[in-house]
């Protein structure tokens, strides 16, 4: 105790036997500190009961501004792996593109003969977003709460980021479906590109619709339930609190697809190959700041609340989840 007295005596440069360090110490006993380790851990809790001039000089002592002890540094290995993920991806509508901007199969938009250059591929692709969204989600959703404070509101914070996800999805529905009422590419319904741009669209409004509709279910069935009912909640229905941001990010692929595909169509092949570089450098830069943000760690996190997270990560960040409940007591022995 005499090492906290000469502290507090310190701080207010009175001596030890003055009455307002009498005073101050009379809290800090109180409280049960006894010496300057036990008083840094608890001095966020206990301030609020000292006097204001103890509290106030105290404060400057104990509380030391942040320091910022690296930056994350560029990677190329970062630039590299989304790069080649983009240039998979934007190979379709520049084929498309290229290839059909202005050629048609038939003069009936109901043709078969549409079927193995229009409707099986978009069928396939949909399936495709689909099936990598449903795997997706759950891993979205967990990286958004993976380095979360310790003392975050885990609701509070997956309500607000259900709310924005859903917010983004319907302010983007509107857009794509004004897109796909748009007149056909060159007012020829015929025309490959045409039929690829409609489909594309289709792809993404079903896409989008289901992010909406997912924030919206989530957001009223969590919204009455407290403490370890939400968590419950969230822990067996995991997988959807990533869905609308997932299955978003596959309609906004589809729509900049659908966007180059009416260049091309519109003005022809060469501002149709500068619009898929200008999209393939926004989705890759895109992509390169969620892979930068999922990367870095909480430095605040104590290390044994970092591997219980990774326990319960096994258990409910999974595509068709498990029962949470029966494998770890949400909100009991586990700090999220």
């Amino acid at each position: 105790m005499r090492e906290v007295e000469e502290f507090v005596a310190g701080a207010l440069s009175l001596p030890t036997s003055h009455e307002d360090v009498k005073v101050c110490l009379d809290v800090l006993r109180g409280e049960l500190v006894r010496d300057m380790d036990t008083l840094k851990e608890v001095w966020d809790v206990l301030k609020d009961r000292m006097p204001a001039l103890a509290r106030s000089r105290i404060n400057k002592l104990l509380i030391k501004p942040y320091v910022v002890d690296k930056v994350t540094e560029v990677s190329p290995t970062v630039w590299l792996k989304n790069a080649l993920i983009c240039a998979v991806l934007f190979a379709i509508p520049c084929i498309v593109g290229v290839l059909s901007w202005d050629e048609k199969l038939s003069e009936n938009p109901f043709d078969s003969s549409l079927g193995l250059t229009v409707w099986l591929p978009l069928g396939v692709l949909f399936v495709v977003e689909v099936a990598l969204g449903s795997l997706m989600a759950p891993k979205i959703g967990w990286d958004m709460i993976a380095d979360a404070s310790e003392d975050a509101d885990l609701r509070e914070a997956l309500k607000n980021s259900m709310t924005t996800q859903g917010f983004i999805s319907a302010l983007f529905l509107t857009v794509v479906w004004a897109m796909l009422q748009a007149e056909a590419i060159q007012g020829d319904t015929t025309l490959i590109i045409s039929q690829w741009y409609t489909g594309l669209l289709s792809a993404s409004i079903t896409l989008t619709l289901i992010g909406v509709m997912a924030s919206v279910t989530c957001l009223l069935f969590l919204e009455p339930l407290t403490g370890d009912a939400a968590l419950d909640c969230v822990y067996n229905n995991f997988m959807y609190f990533g869905e609308p941001l997932a299955l978003s990010g596959f309609a906004f692929v589809n729509s900049m697809f659908a966007t180059i595909l009416w260049i091309f169509g519109t003005y022809g092949l060469g501002l149709g190959v500068f619009s898929t570089v200008c999209f393939f450098y926004g989705a890759l830069r895109s992509l390169v700041i969620y892979d930068y943000m999922v990367s870095w760690k909480n430095p605040q996190i104590a290390g044994f609340i970092r591997d219980s997270r990774m326990n319960i990560k096994k258990m409910i960040a999974t595509t068709g989840g498990k029962d949470a409940l029966t494998a770890v007591k949400p909100g009991r022995g586990v700090s999220m």
